[in-house]
C-alpha cells in the first residue's frame, strides 16, 4: 500500500510549488520526535484550549 506525502513551498519569486511523493507504508517509521519545538507545541495547545468556540456555553447552544 502506498501513502502520498505532499509538500509545498514558496520560492524567492513567490511561486508556489506542490510536490507529491509516494512512499510505501512499510517504510514509514516514527522516531518519537516532534518536528516542532516544545514551545511551539505548547503555544498551539494553549490556543486550542483558549478558543472561545470550545466553551461549554457555546456547545450547549442550538446550531
Amino acid at each position: 500500500m502506498l501513502h502520498i506525502l505532499e509538500t509545498s513551498e514558496v520560492d524567492e519569486t513567490h511561486s508556489y510549488t506542490k510536490r507529491r511523493k509516494y512512499i510505501s507504508l512499510e517504510k514509514l517509521i516514527h522516531n518519537r520526535t516532534w518536528k516542532e519545538s516544545e514551545e511551539k507545541i505548547s503555544c498551539i495547545v494553549e490556543d486550542i484550549w483558549n478558543n472561545p468556540t470550545l466553551t461549554s456555553e457555546v456547545a450547549k447552544k442550538p446550531h
